[in-house]
């Protein structure tokens, strides 16, 4: 009697440790759905629900379902997830009708403690901002008196211009987006397009050339943007106007009405030596590239953009440094918007910079600090793959309108560093600076504590106007958090900081 007794006992330890064991996973997950809620990405009244999903349920399934008993949108649920192993890696996800809506990356984790555990509460996708569309119009302006001067555009021929961008899928071929003149202004155009966007978000646009005869459209390559796109931030708002723009930023100012002009470009190859497909000057040539299709058809050029067959860079006393001389036929405009490539024919080469963004192309002015000249000798370029590239100061920025506050008709004593934008941020900034010579430069990320974040940039620039974009990231590629983050401008042995703001 005495050891069944024992036996018993011995049972009823065991479960009672059994018990414990199984007790001591439970986890209690919180997580903040109201920025879902207000972006319409989650709608409980519409069936859609969160869930958590992770190693100790294989990533799937809908049981451990999360409520929200006190409907302050905040949603939690306890389970147990013993699986033997630690940490747990899962994620949250929303679930609806139209399908599952994961977290993004990195997986979120949990460290077994032997005991039960309540988790803070954490925002779904670490999303604490609500990206809320605000419906709006901005209205957009373009002069086309320099355009006309030059043969690009005859209203009386029924030419058209556009405003497309990120606010109608950048078209083209719309109707509702042909800009309509203006009363009283023969070459002015205007559309007040409807919005529907983040307020505080950066709309991207660019005008669209429609000619009558069809053989010539296409898009504009604003020099002031390096060939990138225009940039307006959106206030939301039915009364927000864009300054006066001009067509392909050539002002009255610019146009090389007749005559001849005589241009000298030159540029160092040596760091496209160190390419992964490098530049070889025993058999590569050295081309020009037109990035914009209107200037090449001001000069005949064939095709009207891209590389240019007959326009070769030659280097006569081996020092890697290519010139190319042009004579400029009449009427044009001061704008040269070009990059350099190489390879052994015109039909195969690499080229510098590209994509969308400011610095895809180089922008260079035919200017002398008060006229055009009829022999103008442009700074030597540096052959730079990655964008951006170098982009001059406009001679007659506040007659073009500038998106941002550039440099006018001289650059900076030194050099410059402006505020980010936008400032507070989310998820994107731009970082702006300008340089007065060519300089070593780094610009560096740093936290509140003064701990290296992201490393922007290293490297030599050119002089000019220069931007970069940080989306909240650091340098191993993962998102920070939200907080106050400093940006450093070292030029050669000066430096320059700025605080910013990120919330997420």
């Amino acid at each position: 009697m005495k050891g069944f007794t024992t036996i018993i006992a011995a049972l009823a330890l065991l479960a009672l440790m059994f018990s414990g064991l199984q007790a001591q996973d439970d986890i209690t997950f919180q997580v903040n759905m109201s920025v879902q809620s207000d972006e319409g990405q989650f709608d409980p009244g519409a069936g859609d629900i969160v869930v958590v999903r992770g190693e100790f349920n294989g990533w799937a399934g809908t049981n451990e379902q999360l409520t929200d008993a006190n409907t302050d949108e905040i949603y939690d649920g306890t389970f147990n997830i013993s699986t033997g192993t630690s940490p747990q890696f899962y994620k949250f996800v929303i679930v609806s009708g139209s399908g599952d809506f994961w977290e993004g990356d990195p997986n979120r984790e949990v460290v077994l403690t032997g005991s039960p555990q309540t988790l803070p509460v954490v925002w779904f996708n670490r999303d604490s901002v609500a990206n809320v569309f605000v419906d709006g119009t901005v209205l957009f302006q373009i002069n086309m008196e320099a355009a006309t001067a030059v043969g690009l555009f005859d209203a009386a021929n029924n030419d058209s211009v556009f405003a497309y961008g990120s606010f109608n899928n950048w078209g083209p071929n719309d109707d509702n987006f042909l800009m309509d003149n203006i009363f009283g202004d023969p070459f002015g155009y205007e559309l007040n397009a409807n919005i529907n966007a983040e307020v505080g978000s950066n709309i991207l646009y660019k005008h669209y050339l429609d000619r009558d005869d069809t053989a010539f459209d296409g898009w504009e390559e604003p020099a002031t943007q390096g060939g990138g796109n225009r940039i307006v931030n959106y206030a939301g708002t039915t009364t927000q106007t864009e300054d006066m723009r001009w067509f392909m930023d050539i002002p009255n100012e610019g146009v090389i009405s007749s005559g001849s002009v005589t241009v000298h470009l030159s540029v160092d190859m040596t760091p496209a030596t160190a390419l992964s497909d490098p530049f070889d000057p025993a058999v590569d040539n050295v081309y020009l590239s037109g990035e914009d299709q209107f200037f090449g058809w001001t000069q005949g050029w064939d095709p009207q953009r891209g590389v240019q067959g007959s326009l070769v860079f030659t280097d006569d006393n081996s020092d890697m440094v290519y010139e190319l001389t042009m004579t400029l036929n009449t009427p044009t405009y001061y704008a040269l918007v070009y990059r350099v490539c190489f390879g052994e024919t015109a039909d195969a080469t690499t080229c510098e910079g590209g994509g969308f963004d400011f610095g895809k192309s180089r922008s260079r002015y035919i200017w002398n600090g008060s006229s055009i000249p009829t022999d103008h000798t442009f700074p030597m370029d540096v052959y730079t793959q990655d964008p951006p590239l170098v982009v001059e100061p406009h001679p007659h920025a506040a007659i073009v309108g500038l998106e941002y506050d550039l440099p006018g008709e001289v650059l900076p004593a030194t050099y410059s560093l402006s505020q980010n934008y936008p400032n507070p941020f989310n998820p994107e900034t731009t970082i702006q600076f300008s340089l007065s010579s060519n300089s070593d430069v780094s610009l560096v990320i740093y936290n509140a504590l003064g701990q290296q974040v992201r490393n922007l940039y290293s490297g030599n620039v050119q002089p000019g106007t220069h931007r970069y974009t940080w989306n909240g990231t650091n340098d191993a590629g993962n998102p920070v958090t939200s907080g106050v983050y400093f940006y450093k401008l070292n030029v050669d042995n000066q430096s320059s900081v700025r605080k910013m703001v990120l919330m997420r």
